[in-house]
């Protein structure tokens, strides 16, 4: 008999922790299956609306000009205006020419529509440099590294200058390529931002090629 009490008991007991076990199980089960799935979608949804953003009502749009000098002057800052609302980067690409504006648009906070001006900014307008031009020193408009511009060429020959002045007249027609230091010192000698300063600066070649003669 009590044997046979022993079994019942043992029985019960197995079940109970069979039951437990089943339990457990299905606990673990729901969270290693719904709980990932959930985050792996709300990750996909912030990826989805990262890579491919609409103007909302809060965008913030941002309207600068940005001139051949490589200078950026803000215009504007406001809340995007209706009319842009909804638009994604490829439909505002489309609606702004992309050869005279470029649309950076990675965020629905922020839009920054670019103006691409052919001048000079209102700083940069009033420079002058040195350079060369068909082996002669010639003075162009505006700082180092823009030379779409000539205001005139001198009559003295290159060959007739200083050859460390004939480096840097050179240096000048490539002042893009140089480093940081190096164009910093070529501005302090060969970049003018008055008419005074240039005229003094010519001023003195003159007389230096002069006494080499």
């Amino acid at each position: 008999m009590v044997l046979n009490n022993n079994k019942i008991l043992a029985a019960v007991l197995l079940l109970s922790f069979t039951l437990i076990l089943v339990a457990a199980g299905m606990f673990c089960a729901s969270r290693l299956v719904n709980l990932p799935e959930g985050k792996y979608f709300a990750v996909f949804q912030n990826q989805v609306d990262f890579f491919n953003p609409r103007v909302v009502s809060d965008t913030l749009l941002t309207r600068e000009r940005l001139f051949v000098c490589k200078d950026v002057e803000v215009i504007e800052k406001e809340l995007a205006p209706e009319d842009l609302r909804g638009f994604s980067r490829k439909e505002l690409v489309a609606k702004f020419a992309p050869g005279r504006w470029r649309v950076t648009f990675h965020d629905p906070k922020s839009l920054i529509l670019t103006e691409q001006s052919e001048q000079l900014c209102s700083i940069h307008k009033n420079y002058q440099h040195l350079g060369l031009f068909q082996g002669r020193m010639a003075i162009y408009e505006g700082p180092l590294g823009y030379n779409e511009k000539i205001v005139r060429v001198e009559s003295i020959a290159a060959a007739d200058l200083p050859n460390d002045l004939q480096i840097k007249l050179q240096q000048a027609m490539d002042f893009q390529k140089l480093s940081g230091s190096a164009a910093a010192m070529l501005r302090g000698d060969l970049e003018f931002t008055t008419e005074e300063a240039l005229n003094a600066a010519l001023e003195n070649i003159d007389e230096h090629g002069e006494e080499q003669h």
